[in-house]
C-alpha cells in the first residue's frame, strides 16, 4: 500500500463513523416520535413508539393487527389477500410508511408535537 492509499481508507472510514453516529442518533430517540395512523385519508389514531403495545385496527375495510415495540411499528396480522403490508419491515424513521391498500390504511412515522 501506498501513503495515498492509507489516507483515502482513513478518510472514507472516518464519514462511515460520522453516518452511522448520525443514524443512530436520530433513528433510536423513539420519545419524540409517533405512529400516525389514517383510514380512508382520515385520522384515525396516534400512538407514540416509546410504549409496547398492540392495536388492532378494525373497518369496513378490513382488520390490521399493529405492533409497537422496541420504537417501532409492524403490521403482524392481516386479512388483506396479498399481506404485503405484513411484509413490509418494521417503521421506526421518521418519515418511513407502511401501507395496506386494500384496508386504505397508512401507518407514517412522525415527529411528536
Amino acid at each position: 500500500m501506498k501513503k495515498g492509499d492509507n489516507l483515502i481508507i482513513i478518510i472514507v472510514a472516518a464519514v462511515a463513523l460520522i453516518a452511522l453516529g448520525i443514524t443512530l442518533i436520530t433513528a433510536s430517540d423513539a420519545n419524540n416520535k409517533v405512529a400516525s395512523i389514517t383510514v380512508d385519508q382520515r385520522p384515525y389514531m396516534t400512538l407514540p413508539l416509546n410504549r409496547d403495545t398492540t392495536v388492532t385496527v378494525s373497518t369496513q375495510y378490513g382488520s390490521n393487527t399493529i405492533e409497537l415495540k422496541d420504537g417501532s411499528v409492524k403490521v403482524i396480522s392481516a386479512d388483506c389477500p396479498d399481506k404485503i403490508c405484513v411484509h413490509t419491515k418494521a417503521a421506526y424513521k421518521v418519515g418511513d410508511i407502511i401501507v395496506c391498500l386494500p384496508h386504505r390504511l397508512i401507518i407514517t412515522i412522525e415527529k411528536a408535537d
